[in-house]
C-alpha cells in the first residue's frame, strides 16, 4: 500500500494554513548546513543514458529526463543517495512539525535564465522569457484560470504554493541585470548526459550560485524528444537547476505541442523543490504525498505518441480502483503527470508542502535573497500589451502570424498598407493555439501596419512584405 488516501468530502484543505514564514528559523534544526554534504564542486558530472524512457513509443516526447538524469547521477555519485535519503528525513520531519503547510508569506525567487543558442530560431526573445514567468507564476499561485476544472472531490486541495519568480535585477557580482543570459553556442544540440549546457567551457553557461537564483536554462534538446529535466535538492552545486527545450516555451513560433504552454518548466521547478512524479516513478507506486491517489503510470495522449485519448485530455473519473481502490480515480490533471499542458492544471496542499520544506530546508537561502537581488519586485510579473502579443516574421514573404499569450480570448485587427487604405479588416477569435495567420500574398510589396486591438489596449507593428 502506498499511503492512505483522503475520503472525497475530505476538510483537508489548502487554505488549514497557519503562520509564519520568514520566521520559520534558520538558526533551527530545519535549516540544515548542507555545504558538507552537498558540496560546491564545479566539476562537470558526465552521466550515461542510453536512452531517455526505454518506454516512450516511437514519434512521441519523452515529457521528462529527471529520473533517468538522477539514476546516471547516482552511479557517478556514490554519495548522492545518503545525501538525498538525509534530505527526505528532514522533509518527512519538517511537514510533521509544519501541519497548517503555509507560510503565511509569498516567497520570491531570484531567476536566472540562461539561453543558450546555436541559431536565430533558438534564440528565444526576452518576450517569451516573461511569458513563460508569467506562466509559473500562475501555476505556483492557484492564479492560473483552468484550475476550477479540477474535479470537484479534488478542489479542496489544489494549492496556492504561495512561491512565486522574479527575474533577477542583479547579477552575482552585484551589476544591474534583466535575469536573462543569451549565449551563443557552437554546440548543435545539449544532453542530460553531460550536462555541458551549465558550463561555459562547453558551450554552455555558467551557474550562478544556485543559494542566491534559481537556474533555468533555455536550449536545443535535440530530436529525441526529450523536453526537460530537473535537479533534486542534494545535487552537485555547480549542475543544480533546471533545463527546458526551448519548444517548450509559451508563444514561439517553434511549437512542441501538445507542450507548449510553458508547463514543461512548471512540472520540472516541481521536481527541484524534491516533488516525485505522481505515480512514485513505478507502476502503482509512492509519490510520497499524502493527498494525492495512487497511480498506476504517467499518462500521456495519443497527440504526444502514447496511447491516451486523442484530444489529450483523460475523461474523469480515470482509471477507477485502478491501484487504490478508490472510485475517485486518479489525479492526472497534476502538474506532475505526463498529460497535455492544456489538461493538468494543479498542484495539491500536501505537494506543496514537501515544496515549503525544501525552502526552508536545502534551499533556504532563497528565502531572503529576492531582497538583495530582485529590486522592485511587488507580486506577480505584469506583462505589458506587447509582450501578450507578437506579429512575426518580419520582413514577411506574405502570410504574417499573429501569437498572442493564453489570456487573450479575441481581438479586432485593420491591415493599413503604406498610403493608410485598409486592406484587411478582421474580427479574430483566437484558436487554441494562440497563433492567427494572415495571408497577404496578394498584396503587393510594401510596409503595412498592423494594428490589433483587444480588451486590454492596442499595439500597432509595422510589417514589411518582400518578395
Amino acid at each position: 500500500m502506498k499511503k492512505t488516501l483522503l475520503p472525497a468530502q475530505s476538510q483537508f484543505t489548502p487554505d488549514f494554513i497557519g503562520t509564519k514564514f520568514i520566521s520559520i528559523a534558520i538558526g533551527t534544526f530545519l535549516i540544515f548546513n548542507f555545504s558538507l554534504l552537498i558540496g560546491g564542486s564545479a566539476q562537470s558530472i558526465p552521466i550515461n543514458i542510453g536512452t531517455q524512457n526505454p518506454s516512450m513509443p516511437v514519434g512521441g516526447y519523452t515529457i521528462c529526463g529527471t529520473m533517468e538524469n538522477l539514476e546516471m547521477l547516482k552511479q557517478q555519485d556514490p554519495r548522492l543517495e545518503a545525501r538525498m535519503a538525509a534530505i527526505e528525513e528532514q522533509t518527512q520531519e519538517y511537514i510533521k512539525n509544519n501541519p497548517q503547510k503555509t507560510q503565511g508569506v509569498v516567497v520570491k525567487i531570484p531567476t536566472v535564465v540562461h539561453v543558450v543558442y546555436a541559431n536565430a530560431t533558438q534564440n528565444i526573445s526576452d518576450t517569451y522569457i516573461k511569458q513563460q514567468i508569467d506562466v509559473l507564476n500562475k501555476d505556483f499561485r492557484k492564479l492560473n484560470a483552468d484550475w476550477n476544472q479540477t474535479p470537484s472531490v479534488w478542489t479542496s486541495l489544489v494549492a496556492d504554493c504561495e512561491i512565486e519568480f522574479c527575474l533577477a535585477t542583479k547579477d552575482p557580482s552585484g551589476a544591474a541585470t534583466t535575469g536573462i543570459k543569451h549565449t551563443s553556442t557552437t554546440v548543435a544540440s545539449f544532453s542530460p548526459t553531460t550536462d555541458k549546457v551549465k558550463y561555459t567551457a562547453q558551450g554552455g553557461d555558467d551557474i550562478w550560485n544556485r543559494d542566491k537564483y534559481f537556474n533555468l536554462w533555455v536550449c536545443n534538446l535535440g530530436s529525441s524528444g526529450l523536453l526537460g529535466y530537473a535537479l533534486f535538492p542534494g545535487v552537485a552545486a555547480a549542475i543544480d537547476g533546471v533545463v527546458i527545450d526551448y519548444r517548450s516555451l509559451p508563444g514561439p513560433p517553434t511549437y512542441a505541442p501538445p507542450y507548449d504552454l510553458g508547463r514543461v518548466a512548471t512540472h520540472e521547478i516541481g521536481h527541484w523543490f524534491n516533488l516525485k512524479h505522481i505515480n512514485g516513478n513505478t507502476t502503482c507506486g509512492d509519490d510520497l504525498v499524502t493527498d494525492t491517489p495512487t497511480q498506476d503510470k504517467l499518462h500521456q495522449s495519443a497527440t504526444s505518441g502514447s496511447t491516451g485519448p486523442p484530444t489529450g485530455c483523460f475523461t474523469v473519473p480515470y482509471h477507477v480502483n485502478a491501484c487504490s481502490g478508490s472510485t475517485n480515480g486518479e489525479m492526472t490533471m497534476n502538474y506532475m503527470d505526463y498529460t497535455d499542458n492544456k489538461c493538468m492544471f494543479m498542484f495539491t496542499a500536501g505537494q506543496k508542502a514537501r515544496m515549503l520544506a525544501a525552502l526552508n530546508g536545502t534551499r533556504a537561502g532563497l528565502l531572503t535573497s529576492a531582497a538583495a537581488n530582485c529590486a522592485g519586485v511587488t507580486g506577480i510579473y505584469e506583462l505589458s500589451l506587447s509582450d501578450h502579443i507578437s506579429i512575426y516574421p518580419n520582413p514577411s514573404t506574405g502570410e504574417v502570424s499573429i501569437a498572442t499569450l493564453s489570456t487573450i480570448n479575441s481581438m479586432d485587427l485593420k491591415v493599413y498598407n503604406a498610403i493608410g487604405e485598409v486592406v484587411v479588416t478582421k474580427k479574430i477569435n483566437v484558436p487554441a493555439s494562440g497563433e492567427t495567420k494572415i495571408n497577404l500574398s496578394s498584396n503587393p510589396d510594401g510596409i503595412y501596419l498592423f494594428q490589433v486591438k483587444t480588451s486590454e489596449g492596442t499595439i500597432t507593428k509595422k510589417i514589411v512584405i518582400n518578395r
